[in-house]
């Protein structure tokens, strides 16, 4: 079973009319080529496989990816999930040092007398309208987000298992070589990402399922 994440839209088709079950807080694991990834010098960029759910998995893509002067980083990044059935939609942020941060569960649109805002990222919500909310110019961001090299929508499939995003500080490793006969060292350090936005959010959303949940069994 593969623990590299896939593109969201891939798989779009195939989620009609599922309805979100959970949402949590997760961490995953952004595998960057280049020499000055590490002090994100550059806009990082989207490549294909370089998302993954564990680190021996990101750490297999830069051996198979290796050539000579090769330099890796792996970051943890915190992502939301959301899952539905044996689907989970992961939603991270790179190019940011604390992703998410500007998002929020509930619509940020104010209009005079108004007096009910929308809220999309909820359990029983449709998951394509769920989703919808973290497109770049949706109105639950206090600011439109780049269209590029940003916010990424990523999904598994299966009974593969994530980790679960701690208040502990996150973490990255910068590979080091010995020569091409030899597995690639790793030096881990501390990293310049916060998963405090994404802890958040999923907090949020279950605390509002819970009282839902708590609503419909006094009714009942």
């Amino acid at each position: 079973m593969s623990a590299v994440l896939g593109l969201y839209d891939e798989i779009r088709n195939d989620l009609e009319s599922l309805r979100v079950e959970v949402v949590r807080a997760s961490k995953i694991f952004y595998c960057i080529y280049g020499r000055n990834a590490w002090h994100s010098t550059w806009v990082q960029k989207y490549t294909n496989d370089c998302m993954h759910l564990t680190l021996d998995s990101a750490k297999k893509l830069a051996e198979a990816r290796r050539v000579q002067g090769s330099v890796f980083t792996i970051k943890e990044l915190p992502a939301l999930v959301i899952e539905v059935g044996s689907h989970r939609i992961f939603v991270t942020q790179i190019n940011s040092r604390c992703p998410l941060r500007e998002y929020r569960h509930f619509d940020v649109d104010r209009f005079p007398g108004r007096t009910t805002r929308d809220c999309y990222l909820k359990v029983g919500e449709d998951l394509h309208t769920a989703v919808s909310s973290f497109v770049p110019w949706s109105k639950f961001w206090v600011v439109e987000q780049p269209p590029r090299n940003s916010i990424m929508l990523l999904y598994s499939s299966g009974e593969m298992r994530f980790e679960p995003l701690r208040t502990t500080p996150l973490v990255a490793w910068r590979s080091e070589s010995d020569g091409p006969s030899y597995l690639l060292r790793w030096q881990r350090m501390a990293s310049d990402v916060s998963g405090r936005s994404v802890l958040r959010i999923a907090r949020h959303v279950g605390s509002r399922a819970d009282s839902n949940r708590r609503s419909l069994s006094v009714t009942v």
